[in-house]
């Protein structure tokens, strides 16, 4: 049903490695997809509304206790909204995050 090609499945392979010898590298990447699904469903928001809902969303607070807990909250969620932004998936309007 599926044909990958062999240096496709080892790119893949590759990643999933480097995230399973870098745990907290998989779960920055997974704090930045939290928070693109969050612009998927809302589209834009107010970043305070943005920082708000990362805040009380318990999944994002246990990767932050877990790995980012020297990091200021409001800083990380910045930090990480500014690689989105960088990767092109959101972009700033002043006081909005939008999905891109």
């Amino acid at each position: 049903m599926f044909g990958y090609r062999p240096q496709v499945l080892a790119s893949a392979r590759q990643r999933l490695n480097a995230f399973v010898n870098n745990p907290s590298r998989h779960a920055h990447h997974a704090a930045k997809v939290l928070l693109k699904f969050k612009l998927l469903e809302q589209q834009k928001l107010l970043f305070v509304d943005f920082l708000e809902w990362a805040r009380r969303t318990s999944y994002f607070q246990q990767i932050r206790e877990a790995f980012f807990a020297s990091i200021p909250f409001e800083d990380w969620v910045a930090q990480l909204t500014a690689e989105l932004e960088r990767s092109a998936v959101a972009r700033r309007d002043g006081d909005l995050i939008l999905n891109a």
